[in-house]
């Protein structure tokens, strides 16, 4: 028979084993919750900020680091993605792995990401499940990500092929639903004339058998010639009153527009021409802005070299939402003072659509000797209100580009 004594002894190692258990226990998932560390990263290289287009994918390493002598054998870590950013195998902003980390050792996997929306992006948020080597509990916590230059994306707009999307008001093309347009991108060319002692890879051999002579390409915006792209972000010329909108309700006008202005920055970039770009929207890298009354209007820094215009790829890569000046406006500040605005004498306008302010903002810059073209992102069913000398530029495909 169990004495007082007995069981008082047996209740007292009872207790301590308890009491032993717990502290065990506190003290070993205390060093589990602090000796665990992850490092998201986008290059095994320690290099600069990583840039990607829209459409294009990129290597995501993941490394989890454990600084004890305690290992994790089993570690599930759940990714989350920012919106704009997806795993390519499961077409999802979410994955969920296992790590076995050893004991004062990394482990290191990566994955295949692939952007599919402008923007600039951190790459910071991973979520751990453990089981502690006790077995008593499941826990679940965010680990801290450090944020560096490695685990920052910039996404550039997508490059288009301008000369395939988009057809002109100038010429007569018949279907409007064509797929290639019938002249060539004014970037480059703006005529053909005969042959007068000119380089050789200037001469169109089409037009030269068409007309039995030698025929070059007469350049427009040639590689000596600066140029200011100037980009407007109001989807529709009535917006200008909507507060609610801010001038955007056709989100995907105002997204080609800035594909169709990068396009432009792509095409410059290979001569290294000087460059402006003038937007009425908000970007917080490589540019200065103006405050005009309650209004803002946006501009890069100039560029003439391909970090400069990386930069401005980096500028569009980060236009937010909403207008910051309605387009009438920018166009009547820009015609009244185009000398403090623009570099040069070319022009080129990417607005959603084309009004009457356009048309009279064409006729006042080219009585000041600009030359200017527009790029149009919408689909025009009926061009004949537009003035035949006006060099506009529309799109042709519907859908989805």
């Amino acid at each position: 028979m169990m004495t007082v004594t007995d069981f008082l002894i047996l209740l007292s190692f009872l207790v301590s084993a308890v009491l032993a258990l717990a502290a065990a226990r506190s003290i070993i998932n205390t060093a589990l919750k602090t000796q665990l560390f992850c490092s998201m990263f986008l290059d095994d290289t320690n290099t600069a900020e990583t840039d990607v287009y829209e459409n294009e994918g990129f290597y995501l390493y993941v490394e989890l680091i454990n600084t004890s002598v305690i290992p994790f054998p089993y570690l599930k870590l759940n990714l989350n993605l920012p919106d704009g950013l997806i795993f390519d195998k499961s077409s999802s902003g979410v994955l969920a792995d296992v790590f076995s980390v050893p004991g004062k050792g990394p482990s290191k996997k990566r994955y295949w990401i692939r952007a599919v929306r402008r923007g600039a992006y951190i790459l910071d948020h991973a979520v751990v499940v453990r089981d502690n080597i006790t077995g008593l509990d499941t826990v679940s916590f965010r680990l801290p990500v450090s944020v560096g230059h490695r685990n920052l994306l910039t996404v550039y707009p997508t490059i288009l092929d301008l000369e395939e999307h988009f057809t002109t008001a100038m010429y007569t093309t018949g279907d409007i639903e064509v797929h290639r347009s019938p002249v060539v991108d004014p970037l480059e060319l703006i005529g053909i004339r005969p042959y007068a002692n000119d380089p050789m890879k200037n001469i169109n051999w089409k037009k030269t058998a068409v007309f039995g002579e030698l025929m070059v390409n007469e350049n427009g915006f040639t590689e000596d010639e600066e140029l200011t792209i100037l980009l407007n972000l109001q989807s529709r010329a009535y917006e200008r009153y909507d507060t609610m909108t801010e001038g955007i309700s056709s989100t995907d006008r105002t997204e080609l527009a800035v594909s169709v202005a990068a396009s432009i920055v792509d095409a410059v970039s290979v001569n290294e021409a000087p460059l402006h770009l003038i937007v009425n929207g908000n970007s917080d890298y490589f540019c200065d802005t103006e405050d005009i009354d309650e209004h803002t209007l946006t501009y890069s820094l100039p560029a003439s070299s391909f970090a400069d215009y990386h930069a401005i790829m980096r500028m569009l890569a980060r236009i937010r939402g909403g207008v910051t000046m309605p387009s009438h406006l920018m166009f009547y500040r820009i015609a009244e003072e185009p000398e403090r605005y623009l570099i040069g004498k070319n022009l080129i306008v990417v607005s959603p659509y084309f009004d009457s302010i356009m048309r009279d903002f064409y006729s006042s810059m080219e009585s000041m000797g600009y030359a200017v073209v527009f790029y149009i992102t919408s689909l025009f069913n009926d061009t004949t209100d537009i003035p035949d000398d006006i060099p506009l530029y529309y799109r042709t495909h519907r859908g989805t580009l």
